[in-house]
């Protein structure tokens, strides 16, 4: 294993000829957690879109040369593929970000490791002692000059995460002022066909970059929206979607006949959650039997209505208003009548915060043979809450009562 110091630079074919490398960086200090991130950049060093930022919200770069294989609070490891690098990106660049009161200089010991086939190759060790005020800062790169090559950086910005972004020509998006219905996804900027690695990328291309949009695809996978401490209203907007449209669910005789509507396949999904305070007090949020929650007193948990026809273009939302008093909370939905299964609706769903932090997952599993999903579990953890993909499917309330051990009794009912 060879050593480098800050400044130093090496290329890469001196200590492997495999074009799979790792990259691990762990990072001790005071701060209680450290956001370590991979950005692809052009021949410019900008970056070419939003999509060429692997960090946890985003785990995987547009033609796979990146992936995060692990992340925790101190440290990530990330997966090199160089061969797949397409023209368009010369330059990756890992970064890592502190975002409470403490600053690099706070640090007691970090490293930058290259390894390949499980050994360790290069390292690169540093320490607060070669910071000051730097809350963002570039530990290492790996780049293109005629070869790859592999540079020990260790330099920072004070302004963080914004400065950093704004050095790669970027700017970090805005969170909303409200939370407001998602519009329809945009397609992603189309990936460049590979070309000589010298090829260079026009400059100014880079759009902002929401590094506050997660998405859970996996179940497991979970994120996090911090609790304000005041004991004000801190709404948590649940949205769920699915595909709108209505087909004739009957041919032949029926659909001869001149006076006869024809039967409507539109879905009628209904969101609902069951909920526990932290008082001990339990419920159920749902359209069915009326309980749609109250939003001015407890459970501060309201539903915002009952989207029977599957044409309104928001579909059905949920507000948790208070999520500093929950316990813990199960959003589900289930299919009343329309459709068969989950199947054939493409749910999804959206979750904003007050700060327009947002949290997207699909139902891209679905159990063929059930029409009631556990879509998440949200659990308060503190100083935040942590929202985890549960997509499982079950028979109905009571079987989902008992997975998640809520205790209720349950008896049949229907919508008026």
């Amino acid at each position: 294993m060879q050593k480098l110091v800050p400044g130093q630079k090496i290329k890469l074919s001196e200590v492997t000829s495999s074009n799979r490398i790792d990259i691990d960086v762990q990072v001790q200090g005071s701060s209680r957690e450290y956001d370590i991130s991979c950005f692809l950049l052009n021949g410019q060093e900008k970056l070419p879109s939003d999509d060429h930022v692997v960090f946890y919200n985003q785990s995987k770069s547009p033609q796979g040369e990146v992936q995060l294989a692990h992340r925790d609070a101190y440290s990530a490891q990330f997966q090199l593929d160089l061969s797949r690098v397409g023209s368009g990106v010369q330059r990756l660049a890992f970064t890592c970000t502190i975002d409470d009161q403490h600053t690099f200089k706070d640090v007691k010991t970090g490293r930058v490791r290259v390894s390949s086939e499980g050994n360790v190759l290069l390292e690169f060790v540093f320490s607060g002692q070669q910071f000051s005020q730097e809350k963002a800062v570039i530990l290492s790169e790996v780049y293109f000059k005629d070869v790859w090559r592999f540079g020990a950086i260790a330099q920072g910005f004070n302004g963080g995460l914004a400065d950093l972004v704004k050095h790669y020509g970027g700017t970090v998006a805005k969170p909303s002022p409200a939370p407001t219905p998602a519009p329809a996804p945009q397609p992603a900027p189309p990936v460049q066909e590979s070309k000589p690695a010298g090829s260079a990328e026009p400059a100014g291309s880079a759009g902002k970059v929401n590094l506050s949009k997660i998405t859970l695809e996996k179940r497991g996978d979970s994120g996090k929206v911090n609790l304000r401490k005041d004991g004000r209203k801190q709404p948590i907007h649940i949205n769920l979607n699915w595909e709108q449209h209505s087909k004739p669910s009957s041919s032949g005789l029926w659909g001869l006949l001149a006076n006869q509507p024809a039967a409507s396949s539109t879905a009628d999904l209904d969101l609902g959650c069951m909920f526990e305070m932290q008082s001990g007090y339990r419920g159920v949020i749902q359209a069915l039997g009326n309980s749609f929650g109250a939003k001015d007193t407890v459970p501060y948990i309201f539903l915002d209505k009952d989207d029977r026809s599957g044409q309104s273009q928001d579909g059905e939302n949920l507000l948790v208003l208070r999520p500093d008093l929950i316990k813990r909370v199960v959003v589900f939905a289930y299919i009343y009548q329309g459709v068969s299964t989950f199947q054939d609706v493409g749910g999804r769903m959206k979750i904003t915060d007050d700060q327009g932090n947002e949290i997207h997952l699909k139902l891209d599993q679905p159990d063929p043979s059930q029409k009631f999903c556990a879509i998440c579990s949200i659990i308060n953890s503190g100083d935040h809450i942590q929202v985890t993909k549960e997509e499982l499917y079950f028979r109905g309330h009571q079987e989902t009562d008992e997975h998640f051990g809520f205790g209720f009794r349950w008896q049949s009912g229907q919508k008026s």
